[in-house]
């Protein structure tokens, strides 16, 4: 709730704070950017640290979203108030990897635009293949789940299931990361924390 939110970026210290996200904006994308704007400024009230926008479009009734709102509501957010980061969810971009690229692609050339740069966060982007690929389509940075509910093939970069971890301790034992492979023989760290040890090093 906003007033869970209101209480935690008045007690919990942070460098930033993502906005409490408009997730149902209106669909003519002026207005979607207002009321982004509207939420980012109210939470901004809330402490002197950088509060970010996250960008939402509407769902279709018919499935998906309105993702060719997404570049001028994007563009419109930016010029208001040129935050240090702006975050999109990856799976509003569209339906597959396809049009997800072409609408990145888009929201990219639209803040090109503008006269400074405006990175882009893409939320819930942690394969390491829609990770090189979301980069050369414009987007900056990237999180997900990923590194810690799957194992990474440190050769393929491809995932593979999280009970899978026993068959790459081989590239643990050798990573760079000397911690990834001092936790495969320390007996204090437990199954989850080699997995996210070797991910890590991958990462």
């Amino acid at each position: 709730t906003t007033s869970d939110f209101e209480e935690v970026v008045r007690s919990v210290p942070f460098d930033w704070a993502f906005c409490f996200d408009k997730k149902k904006p209106r669909e003519e994308p002026a207005r979607a950017a207002e009321e982004i704007i509207a939420v980012v400024r109210r939470d901004q009230a809330l402490t002197d640290a950088p509060v970010l926008p996250i960008i939402h479009v509407p769902r279709l009734k018919s499935g998906g979203y309105k993702v060719e709102i997404f570049p001028t509501v994007t563009r419109l957010v930016a010029e208001a108030l040129r935050p240090p980061m702006i975050w999109i969810p990856e799976r509003e971009l569209g339906a597959g990897i396809s049009q997800r690229i072409s609408t990145m692609r888009q929201i990219r050339c639209e803040l090109d635009r503008l006269p400074f740069y405006q990175p882009v966060h893409l939320l819930g982007t942690g394969n390491p293949w829609t990770v090189g690929i979301m980069a050369s389509a414009g987007a900056d940075s990237f999180d997900g789940l990923e590194w810690c509910r799957t194992v990474v093939d440190h050769e393929t970069d491809r995932l593979n299931h999280f009970q899978h971890v026993d068959l790459f301790t081989d590239q643990t034992r050798f990573a760079d990361l000397a911690i990834a492979h001092q936790a495969l023989d320390d007996p204090g760290i437990d199954f989850a924390g080699k997995v996210a040890f070797h991910n890590i090093a991958y990462y």
